[in-house]
């Protein structure tokens, strides 16, 4: 072995170390998004779009994990065949990634429009259905957030008091509180704007992790390649 597929083999199990690790905090991030999710017996509105980032995230974390140890291995065995293969699906890992990023910026307005229309639905079904009921107070309670956009949605619902909104939009515990009252007594943002900013939080972990991830990627192409044809060169001497 010559010193530079030495030093090749050694960087790739490195870089590749790190797309474990990498890919290992993904699975965690998005197995605590499902569990912290389905500990709840009645699901929230807007609850199912946190829960399919996590599941994503679980799958993502799942396949980056096998692929950093699959790269370890083949630069361990310096197997041509090994190490093309392990190219083959980082390249299309990274390629994916991409696409999901594009397509997440791309769609991000329209899933926030989405998550908005379920939620006033959500709002004027309220004291209507009691899984809407349910899933609603546990929504206002948990993101101290009231209505969809604000808690003047409430003045559509012909199920609910004029004037008033439910005790979860409350900051006191009390029956009810009417939504003209100021910001001192109700919750003034819309729950659509806090479920996206809790959303925010969990994407922000995975964005970073993944930004990391995908420059180890690159240079585990970069590296995979150069060892392959070392590889190549030795077996024609």
């Amino acid at each position: 072995m010559t010193c530079r597929s030495s030093f090749i083999r050694s960087a790739l199990m490195v870089i590749n170390l790190f797309v474990w690790l990498g890919g290992t905090a993904i699975l965690g991030v998005g197995a605590w998004i499902v569990s912290d999710l389905s500990d709840t017996e009645q699901e929230a509105p807007g609850q199912a779009y946190i829960l399919g980032i996590g599941i994503a995230a679980v799958v993502l974390g799942v396949f980056v994990s096998l692929i950093g140890i699959s790269g370890c291995c083949g630069a361990c065995k310096e197997n041509a065949c090994c190490l093309k293969l392990f190219v083959a699906l980082v390249s299309l890992l990274v390629l994916s990634e991409l696409v999901i990023a594009v397509f997440s910026i791309l769609m991000s307005s329209q899933i926030e429009e989405k998550v908005d229309e379920q939620m006033m639905q959500t709002v004027m079904a309220y004291n209507l259905h009691a899984e809407a009921t349910k899933g609603l107070d546990r929504a206002q309670y948990g993101l101290q957030c009231c209505g969809s956009s604000g808690p003047s949605d409430y003045s559509e619902n012909i199920n609910i008091t004029e004037n008033m909104v439910p005790a979860t939009c409350c900051k006191q515990p009390m029956d009810e509180c009417t939504f003209i009252q100021d910001s001192e007594t109700v919750y003034q943002t819309g729950c659509t704007e806090r479920l996206v900013e809790y959303a925010d939080e969990y994407l922000a972990c995975i964005i970073a992790v993944s930004f990391v991830l995908l420059v180890c990627q690159i240079l585990s192409l970069i590296f995979g390649c150069c060892l392959i044809r070392s590889v190549q060169d030795e077996e024609k001497v």
